[in-house]
């Protein structure tokens, strides 16, 4: 009899749609997204299969929804458990189903889990995990203070505007709380505190683009920062649609995944292209080459996390001398001014 089952688990906020996946039959349960939801969960495997069965489960990246299921189960020592990029179970699914809800996406993931056999799950460390909730909160303050300050300009009234400065003074008292706060884990954690430095010196990497790109990329199975997986991981694949000579769109990029990543890497591209010689010699070979602008700082974008990756992985600072820095400086002197 077979001892390895695949389970699909699609996750939302509030609920957990699970697909067990035995004898070719589906057993299908709801589960509520929280930890007395997760122990019913076990207890309804346990359950269904025999004694010491190995049961890979499989859910999608789904912003932090998917963690507390995964972590739970990761401490079983008979569970694998796999998160995945929603673009790949698309995919994959498009050739089992024509419908889309809960059910039938739990029953995609357990296929894929099936067919696919993918890679376990390596979770970003609890510390990682803290100072990334504390980075969001302070992307989130720090845009509630701009509107705030857009906000005071739309008042004629002493009285609205007096409490709208009173709302602004307490969210920069807020903002200067989660400083120290984030501050803290780079000067008790020394692994988070050398990378910080390696990113910082990146060209155009700056204090905030530094700190989201620690709080949010995570490391393959292998220990390393995977460039091509995080490229997939965070939306910078380019998309392209055409077919015979009828079909064409212009190229674009996937958007899938961590939007974060994306708007700081843009904002480092647009610094980069205009300060960093590298990076514009490299903007500006590709506009030459007839690519849009738009395809061109998108490439931008994809090099810097390149270099991220490449910095982190070898734990030396970034190096204007570096032969990769000189071959491409050679090649773009051909570019014709």
């Amino acid at each position: 009899m077979n001892n390895k089952f695949c389970c699909g688990i699609d996750v939302s906020k509030k609920k957990l749609d699970v697909v067990l996946l035995k004898e070719e039959k589906f057993h299908y349960k709801v589960f509520e997204n929280s930890n007395e939801g997760v122990i019913l969960l076990q207890e309804w495997i346990k359950n269904k299969l025999e004694e010491n069965a190995f049961v890979h489960f499989c859910m999608e990246a789904t912003n932090v929804y998917h963690e507390l299921v995964a972590f739970t189960l990761l401490e079983n020592k008979n569970f694998k458990v796999s998160v995945v990029n929603p673009r790949r179970v698309k995919a994959f699914s498009k050739v089992l189903v024509n419908t889309k809800n809960d059910k039938t996406d739990a029953k995609v993931l357990a296929k894929f889990c099936e067919q696919q056999n993918p890679r376990p799950f390596t979770p970003q460390s609890k510390e990682r995990r803290e100072l990334r909730d504390l980075s969001r909160l302070m992307d989130n303050l720090v845009e509630l203070r701009i509107m705030q300050k857009v906000r005071l300009q739309t008042f004629n009234t002493e009285a609205a505007a007096r409490v709208v400065k009173s709302t602004i003074k307490s969210i920069e008292n807020t903002i200067a709380e989660t400083e120290q706060e984030i501050k803290y884990y780079y000067e008790n954690y020394p692994e988070l505190k050398e990378e910080y430095e390696l990113l910082n010196s990146i060209p155009s990497f700056g204090k905030r683009v530094s700190n989201v790109l620690i709080s949010e990329i995570y490391k393959d199975e292998y220990g390393m920062y995977n460039s091509k997986k995080l490229t997939a991981f965070f939306g910078l694949e380019v998309r392209e649609t055409e077919s015979g000579s009828s079909v064409w769109n212009k190229p674009r990029i996937t958007k899938f995944g961590n939007p974060r990543v994306r708007n700081m890497l843009y904002m480092a591209a647009l610094v980069s292209i205009r300060y960093n010689l590298k990076m514009s010699d490299f903007y500006l070979r590709l506009v030459n080459k007839g690519k849009p602008k738009k395809l061109a700082l998108i490439a931008v974008m994809r090099k810097l996390l390149v270099i991220a990756c490449a910095i982190l992985n070898s734990k030396n600072k970034y190096d204007e001398n570096h032969i990769s820095t000189l071959k491409i400086k050679k090649e773009t002197q051909k570019i014709p001014a």
